[in-house]
């Protein structure tokens, strides 16, 4: 019977995975050198962790007889225990990996209408068509709301518009492109005859403007303010995306001052035609919008989440050239 003031037993301390791997290898082996060679370390090394098991058990378990190695009864009994769990831990990376692959994998995405129907449409049908495995969820939000979603852990990536600083430490942010503010207006309007845009020239007609809620209509408003503006404006209507602004414009409601996708304006540069309203950047007047992938820093990210988001920045570049 142990004493009480015997000094405790750190098993997990003094035996470790590496002696038990040494001493079934050896035995595998019948030398030192051939195991040291298959664990890829130097003999000594295998010769000590085998010794280290000695000295644990208080037993010999392997003897040398000329050049091979022998197990003692005591060794070959302790490697008959070690070989299963040697070999089950050896194999723990394979298994773990067959059964994550056999979970079913899930991305959340949360982005604005607007960028879901522009500058995503392409990467998500891209991503769907190669990871068809992935179980894709998209939240459709205003950017402060996607945002938000993202740090409360409803979401994994992001992508929305920041029109003020970057995210603080808790957030990772990747720029993607910017949205500038643009003025939307009859071909035949007279603002357009204007060579040099004013805030004081936009603010004497009725205006089409993003919803109230909108980080957009809090910059607009802050400019026509700024301006001494803010109680002369004549805002006749307003709306939530912009394909509904840019139809207001075309039935003659007012101009509108929106921000606009690069796809949209590229689209609209090419065609003409496609549509009587005439876009000018007011980027000089009301400023941009930085588009930005937002991921949560510190955070172990899967892979499928990060082939994701490398998927968004190639294809938002290369679409945007």
């Amino acid at each position: 019977m142990k004493s009480n003031n015997s000094p405790p037993r750190r098993f997990f301390k003094e035996l470790r995975f590496q002696q038990l791997q040494a001493l079934v290898e050896v035995a595998r082996q019948k030398s030192f050198t051939g195991a040291a060679q298959t664990l890829e370390l130097a003999t000594p090394s295998v010769w000590q962790q085998v010794r280290g098991l000695e000295e644990e058990f208080g037993v010999e378990l392997v003897r040398v007889n000329g050049k091979l190695v022998e197990l003692t009864d005591d060794g070959a009994a302790l490697v008959d225990l070690a070989r299963p769990l040697v070999a089950g831990f050896n194999s723990l990376h394979e298994a773990f990996a067959s059964r994550t692959n056999s979970c079913p994998k899930r991305l959340v995405l949360a982005s604005a209408l607007q960028l879901l129907k522009n500058e995503l449409r392409e990467p998500l049908a891209e991503y769907r068509r190669r990871h068809p495995e992935v179980r894709l969820i998209i939240i459709d939000r205003p950017s402060t709301k996607a945002r938000q979603a993202l740090e409360d852990g409803e979401a994994d990536i992001a992508v929305v518009g920041l029109l003020g600083s970057l995210p603080g430490a808790s957030l990772v942010a990747t720029r993607l492109t910017a949205y500038p503010f643009v003025l939307l207006a009859p071909a035949d309007h007279p603002l357009l005859d204007a060579s040099r845009l004013t805030v004081r020239a936009i603010a004497k007609y009725p205006l089409v403007l993003p919803s109230v809620v909108a980080n957009s209509r809090s910059r607009i408003d802050e400019v026509f303010r700024q301006a001494g503006f803010a109680d002369k404006l004549n805002v006749v209507a307003d709306g939530s995306n912009f394909d509904l602004l840019l139809d207001l414009v075309v039935q003659g409601f007012g101009v509108s001052v929106v921000l606009a996708s690069p796809l949209i304006l590229k689209r609209l540069t090419n065609d003409p035609h496609n549509t009587p309203v005439v876009v000018r950047d007011l980027t000089r007047l009301f400023g941009e919008e930085a588009i930005v992938l937002l991921r949560r820093a510190g955070r172990f990210e899967p892979l499928h989440h990060r082939v994701f988001a490398e998927l968004v920045q190639n294809q938002v570049r290369a679409e945007l050239n």
